[in-house]
């Protein structure tokens, strides 16, 4: 592992609300093996298969990092699991959205 992509990609999946150790295990082991691009896409499509809730704060850590790797497809589905400050604090905003049942994710998206 040699740098600052590798260290942002870890670093994501630390904040990430996944859960299973199967799939953190995998991407650690991929970002190990020299294959960012990969970890990337494992992590961003575990976050989309297991609809997590994610905040907008967490989201925008993941645009530079797919600009980087040129793989936009791997965040194009999940701003559909991005809360907006309203629905954390339980306001409908009656768009009935997909992940309503979002919850805070208690500063884990490094605030």
């Amino acid at each position: 592992m040699s740098g600052r992509l590798e260290a942002g990609i870890l670093a994501l999946l630390k904040a990430s609300p996944i859960t299973r150790e199967s799939v953190r295990r995998d991407v650690v082991e991929l970002v190990y093996a020299g294959e960012p691009g990969l970890a990337f896409e494992c992590l961003c499509s575990w976050l989309y298969e297991d609809e997590l809730p994610l905040t907008q704060k967490y989201y925008e850590r993941l645009l530079p990092v797919a600009e980087f790797l040129d793989v936009p497809h791997a965040i194009n589905k999940l701003i559909e699991f991005v809360e907006s400050r309203s629905r954390r604090l339980g306001v409908s905003t009656g768009s009935g959205a997909r992940g309503a049942h979002v919850v805070d994710q208690g500063g884990r998206d490094g605030r």
